[in-house]
């Protein structure tokens, strides 16, 4: 086979001419058939964007939409995260309150019974008190009735 070459190569420049024009042609047919296979293909390619191009603005605009959605959620989580620390920072002085409210609780139940001790106590004195007191009454009682005899016996011994 290299033998073939090198005797295609030797032959006369006429014929090595007429040999280089056929390659050249041959290159540049096999050349145009590629641009024209080159051009087919853009065509289609072409063709195929303009088929994707509404599709593929549909998806942009989705997109879009997508983009403004989650803006919006983005803002309204960060309002809701905000409105979620003023309850919770309102839950705290609730519990505060609260707390003070219990340790109120405890300081009144603590009056009332030493108030309903006191009631009592004063209750039993009063209890004494009205005790010696109907005591003293009857003794009244009993000395205002003999006095009361004493002037009915006069009574009757000075009326004839």
């Amino acid at each position: 086979m290299s033998e073939d070459l090198t005797q295609k190569l030797n032959g006369s420049l006429e014929d090595k001419v007429d040999r280089l024009i056929t390659v050249v042609q041959s290159v540049d047919s096999r050349l145009g058939s590629l641009e024209s296979k080159v051009e087919s293909l853009e065509t289609k390619v072409d063709q195929r964007l303009r088929d994707t191009q509404p599709i593929w603005e549909a998806v942009q605009a989705q997109l879009a939409e997508i983009r403004e959605s989650l803006q919006r959620h983005g803002e309204l989580l960060q309002l809701h995260g905000k409105l979620l620390q003023q309850h919770g920072e309102s839950l705290e002085r609730l519990a505060e309150d609260i707390s003070g409210l219990r340790a109120e609780v405890a300081n009144l139940r603590a009056d009332v019974a030493s108030l309903r001790a006191d009631t009592e106590k004063g209750f039993r004195t009063f209890d004494r008190r009205m005790e010696r007191q109907i005591g003293e009454f009857e003794k009244l009682h009993a000395y205002q009735r003999d006095r009361e005899d004493r002037v009915d016996k006069i009574e009757k011994l000075s009326t004839p």
